[in-house]
């Protein structure tokens, strides 16, 4: 089966919010990310895929004192196995 790889670079903007503390907030915050994986057919039907994401988020510092963040950034991974098949 032939294996397609695929790499992908972006920013967007994620809405936070925290609530149900003593010190409830939300707003913006701007991300950049990569996604990195590959997808290969098996059989006539099937399709196999991983997915690897990283994103930096910018601009997380907060007081909360629930969810408190002197950092000035964070980052998020995640990886993901996937399978379809088509009937």
């Amino acid at each position: 089966p032939a294996v397609r790889p695929y790499l992908g670079l972006g920013w967007g903007v994620i809405y936070h919010k925290t609530y149900r503390t003593t010190a409830d907030e939300g707003g913006w915050r701007q991300g950049i990310y990569l996604a990195t994986g590959a997808n290969a057919a098996i059989g006539g039907a099937g399709l196999i895929g991983v997915d690897f994401r990283y994103m930096i988020e910018q601009d997380t510092r907060s007081t909360n004192p629930t969810f408190p963040n002197p950092d000035a950034s964070g980052h998020v991974t995640s990886l993901k196995l996937s399978y379809s098949h088509v009937f």
